[in-house]
């Protein structure tokens, strides 16, 4: 690719940030989750089993605002475990849209939600990514996207972030995606934070020689809606 080219999410990125209780059917029994964001034809989730790959599943959606719940059958695309706990991402049954997508939007009424999303849907391959706040607590990042997180430095285009293997690519995309949706990584400057605030979730792929020499400057994090995102 060139760099005059572009990203486009593939998840048609329509997703809130909203905390879902989820019970999850799956050939084995059945378990509790909780989402990280919800879609209208998907969701991420945590999950204290392993879910692999192609898995078909039921879900049961129940959010505390809303009357009813959506009980829609679903299939994982991606999944990565560690630590006990699984993060995975469903795309639900494409007979199952119609409504999934009605109590999608009665999802974002409550949550006062606009039906656009903070995060770009098409991204210049020239456009330059920051790092935004890190999670208050601890961070349930894969792999990829830690050392995706690690390249991004002071800002980083999305270009440089990819790279050019292409054997990488893929899952690249994926990862950078998924970190724009959960706003540690930001298009805007002005939502940045500055790259000192996440060693502590970083602190075996820093260079050496890039650590301060002294201690980093006290820095407050932005107020941030604990639900969804606004308008740009």
């Amino acid at each position: 690719m060139q760099t005059g080219e572009f990203l486009q999410d593939p998840r048609g990125a329509r997703r809130a940030q909203a905390s879902c209780h989820v019970v999850v059917a799956t050939a084995a029994g059945q378990f509790t989750a909780m989402t990280e964001d919800v879609g209208a034809q998907g969701c991420r989730l945590v999950a204290p089993r392993a879910l692999q790959l192609g898995d078909r599943v039921s879900l049961t959606l129940t959010h505390a605002g809303l009357p009813r719940r959506l009980t829609v059958p679903a299939r994982v695309v991606w999944a990565f475990a560690a630590g006990g706990r699984c993060r995975a991402g469903l795309f639900y049954d494409p007979a199952a849209h119609a409504e999934s997508a009605r109590w999608f939007s009665e999802l974002l009424r409550f949550l006062g939600l606009a039906e656009s999303p903070r995060w770009p849907v098409r991204l210049p391959l020239s456009a330059t990514v920051y790092l935004g706040p890190p999670p208050l607590f601890a961070v349930h990042a894969t792999p990829q996207e830690l050392a995706l997180l690690s390249r991004v430095g002071s800002g980083a285009t999305v270009a440089a972030l990819l790279g050019t293997d292409l054997a990488q690519w893929a899952a690249r995309e994926r990862s950078l995606w998924s970190l724009l949706a959960q706003r540690h990584l930001t298009t805007l400057r002005e939502e940045s934070v500055p790259p000192e605030i996440w060693s502590a979730f970083l602190p075996d792929r820093r260079d050496a020689s890039r650590r301060p020499s002294t201690p980093a400057p006290a820095f407050a994090l932005p107020m941030l809606q604990p639900e969804g995102w606004s308008q740009r």
